[in-house]
């Protein structure tokens, strides 16, 4: 099937329809993000992600690869995923409501959803065994930190790098370990008690949040 369109000439030229693997790719990839929240890393297999896209097992390779190259490419849309939550709802604010909103969304936001904290973990516990994971979550991870470090900077631009770098490394580590707590359940109170132990982390190191 064509559809014609007009090119500058005057003439029609032929445009094929979008090419299926632009549909097919990420259907699979986010059905590979599905399974490794449900089994883990090691229980995405050929045959369950083929299951969960409604595809043959056969095309799993012919439009994302061997199991190394669907997992790799999940991970980074997986993680790419969830640093958009967490950067992007934050660009166009200033001052306490950018610091706040950005605390939010680490504690008890987008990080603490379920299905987001089940993913993180089952990654951490594949990086043990595999570099490139590893690699994936240090970027992520890593990016955060820089993040964390633009809005302390926007809210508080005399403070020192080194103060911004130690409140910024300091609150991701809460993030991060907030998640698991609530996960875990053990105390429903976690994820407002490590927001207010951020925010206590960030004045202490640079003074009362702005207005």
């Amino acid at each position: 099937m064509y559809d014609p369109t007009i090119n500058g000439a005057g003439t029609i030229t032929p445009v094929g329809r979008p090419s299926l693997a632009d549909e097919r790719r990420p259907q699979i990839l986010d059905a590979v993000i599905t399974c490794m929240v449900r089994h883990g890393v090691a229980g995405t297999t050929v045959a369950a992600v083929a299951e969960e896209a409604g595809v043959r097992p056969g095309l799993i390779r012919h439009y994302v690869g061997n199991r190394d190259d669907f997992i790799a490419a999940a991970v980074e849309r997986a993680l790419a995923n969830v640093d958009e939550a967490v950067v992007q709802p934050v660009t166009d604010l200033d001052g306490r409501d950018l610091v706040e909103t950005q605390l939010g969304l680490l504690f008890g936001g987008p990080l603490g959803a379920a299905e987001i904290n089940q993913l993180v973990d089952q990654l951490v516990a594949d990086s043990y065994l595999h570099a490139h994971t590893r690699a994936a979550l240090a970027g992520l991870y890593a990016r955060f930190q820089r993040h964390l470090l633009d809005v302390l900077g926007a809210a508080y631009p005399a403070a020192p790098t080194e103060r911004r770098r130690r409140a910024a490394t300091a609150v991701l580590s809460l993030a991060h370990a907030g998640a698991t707590f609530d996960h875990l359940g053990f105390d429903e109170d976690s994820a407002a008690d490590n927001r207010a132990a951020a925010r206590a982390l960030i004045e202490a190191l640079l003074g009362p949040l702005p207005d």
